[in-house]
């Protein structure tokens, strides 16, 4: 693996941990020391991550962890509920014993990094629908689902309230039991109570979005 795509990890994962979070300024000069790459290649990645919705470079301010509207949150769990609804049917037909156990494992260090209050547990969550994209061997499909992850956890950082639930244990472990079912419909309910129960458990109000930007002001007046 090259630096650059370790560089591009590092920032992912940096993203679904909430470690960097949304309106956060990315200093490239630091980047380009701490990886030992140079400025051009830095901007590569992330110009990478700008296509892929969650940098945002300003004019003479440099790049900025991206900050969804309303509208774009509201997009993308619009778009993750049917894109997912693809997935998990496709889950349903061709997942095997060993992909069954592959899941069930990952449902144990989920549990196990949530009763351990682990900081990574964001990761460890969001790495169960990439492991079902993963099972299904679509790339496409895959890629896709990598993004709205990254996407997903931006909105998290951004709208969360105190009543915003993670990606609950007990509901994936549910969706595996309906994938080794090949029960396709009660699946596609169970995806859908899934999706919402995040969404609804966010503060998706623009009047939350004002607040959470300091900058507003700021940028209003430019």
């Amino acid at each position: 693996m090259d630096r650059e795509e370790q560089m591009y990890l590092r920032l992912v994962s940096a993203i679904v941990s909430k470690s960097l979070r949304p309106g956060e300024h990315v200093n490239e000069m630091q980047l380009a020391s701490a990886n030992d790459l140079s400025r051009p290649r830095v901007r590569r990645v992330l110009e990478r991550l700008e296509m892929e919705g969650v940098i945002e470079f300003k004019l003479n301010r440099g790049a900025f962890i991206s900050r969804p509207s309303v509208k774009e949150a509201l997009d993308v769990f619009e778009a993750r509920v049917h894109l997912e609804s693809i997935l998990f049917r496709l889950a349903c037909e061709r997942t095997n014993k060993l992909d069954i156990q592959r899941l069930r494992e990952h449902i144990q260090s989920e549990r196990e990094a949530f009763q351990k209050d682990q900081s990574d547990f964001n990761q460890i969550a969001g790495r169960f629908h990439i492991l079902v994209a993963e099972i299904i061997d679509n790339k496409i499909i895959l890629d896709a689902i990598k993004l709205l992850i990254h996407r997903v956890c931006l909105i998290q950082s951004l709208y969360e309230t105190e009543r915003t639930v993670l990606c609950l244990v007990d509901e994936h472990e549910l969706l595996v039991d309906l994938i080794e079912a090949r029960d396709i419909e009660a699946c596609m309910v169970q995806l859908v109570h899934h999706c919402d129960h995040i969404k609804d458990s966010l503060d998706l109000s623009d009047q939350r979005h004002r607040i959470s930007n300091i900058y507003q002001a700021i940028d209003d007046r430019r």
